[in-house]
Formats: C-alpha cells, sequence, structure tokens
C-alpha cells in the first residue's frame, strides 16, 4: 500500500497534523517490520538450502560406489636397475680431492724410480688443482693418475750412464799427480819413451 494513498484522504478530511504525522509514522514502522521479517525469512531459506545441499553431497560421497581404479593401489615405479643408470646415480665428476694420494708403487712398476714417482705425483697434483673449466672434473681419479704415468713413462727413456767427467780442478790436480809420478820414475816420461840411455857406474840418476 502506497503512503499517498492514506495521506490523501486525511488531508481532504482536514485531520491535524499531529495525527497524520503519527499515521506516517505508524506506516513506516509497518514498513520495516515487513522487510526485516522478509530479511529473515530469506535468510532461513537460504540455510536450509545450503544445509539440503551439504547433506546431499556427504551422502552421495559415502554411497558413491568405488571404481576398481580407486580400490586398486598405485603400484610402485618401476626402477631401472641397469649398470649404466646406477653409474650415473651414484657417481658423479668431481675436482681433485684434497687428500686424494697417488699410487707410487704403480708408478715404480711402469718402470719409473721412487724419486722420479714423487715428482710425478707433484706435478700431478699442482695440475689438476690449477685446472679449471668441465675438463677439471673427472668420475676415477686413480684411473687418471695411471693414465698420467703410462704417459710419464713413455717419455722418460733410461740413459746410458758412462763414467762421470771431471771437472776442470780434478783435471788440473790429476795432470799434477802424473808430474809427479814422471819425476819419481812411477810412470815412464812420455819424453824419453823407447830411448835407451848409458849410465856410468854408480850414476842412477835419470833426466
Amino acid at each position: 500500500m502506497k503512503l499517498s494513498a492514506i495521506l490523501a484522504p486525511l488531508i481532504a478530511a482536514g485531520v491535524p497534523g499531529d495525527v497524520i504525522l503519527a499515521t506516517v509514522k505508524a506506516f513506516e514502522d509497518q514498513q520495516s517490520d515487513a522487510i526485516e521479517r522478509r530479511r529473515e525469512s530469506d535468510r532461513v531459506r537460504q540455510q536450509r538450502r545450503r544445509h539440503v545441499t551439504s547433506r546431499d553431497v556427504t551422502v552421495t560421497e559415502r554411497d558413491a560406489p568405488v571404481s576398481d581404479k580407486e580400490k586398486s593401489p598405485t603400484p610402485p615405479k618401476e626402477i631401472n636397475s641397469s649398470p649404466t643408470s646406477l653409474r650415473s646415480e651414484t657417481k658423479r665428476a668431481s675436482r681433485l680431492p684434497n687428500d686424494f694420494e697417488p699410487d707410487i708403487e704403480f708408478a715404480i712398476s711402469q718402470g719409473l724410480s721412487r724419486a722420479q714417482a714423487v715428482i710425478e705425483a707433484a706435478k700431478f697434483r699442482d695440475y689438476w688443482t690449477a685446472k679449471s673449466g668441465k675438463d677439471a672434473t673427472k668420475l676415477d681419479w686413480p684411473a687418471t693418475w695411471r693414465n698420467w704415468i703410462r704417459n710419464a713413462s713413455k717419455h722418460s727413456t733410461p740413459r746410458q750412464q758412462g763414467p762421470p767427467g771431471k771437472t776442470p780442478f780434478q783435471q788440473r790436480h790429476q795432470a799434477a799427480i802424473d808430474a809427479f809420478d814422471r819425476k819419481l820414475g812411477v810412470i815412464p816420461d812420455d819424453e824419453f819413451t823407447g830411448t835407451t840411455l848409458d849410465l856410468a857406474d854408480r850414476d842412477f840418476r835419470s833426466h
């Protein structure tokens, strides 16, 4: 009902203003109550609808048949146990470890002396420690050391050692000894080699 339909008869009848005001207020209160009741009714209706919907969903989920696919457990993922896959997963290339100890005995078995093997071990550590880039990482450092020694043994040919040469001092010293021995007659003098000398009686001196 519209407010104008109520006010028009009252005004035409000459009803006092305070009565008209009271009538308007009563009408507004009635309309507010009607609106509030409508809103409350809507809220109750929506709650019932949500409750029914959630209950239907719960029942549907509880009573729905389970497929064979859902019943059977998921099989474990197959792991490839081939040597290649295991090697690639468990071993990775790395730089030379700080505690790596080259096999000196292997170097000796390849023809190097112990001193040469120790020198090659020091060269091996210095080279691979200073090396940079992807080539500085290896999967098997003992095998890398063995290859290093094989290459080193190819270039280290044994030398035929002859008598050591004399130093200038030793040469001068030996010449002095030879001259003294010739003077004493221990060794013959080259100047008189093959020469026969006639000495007087009781004359044993020779010059």
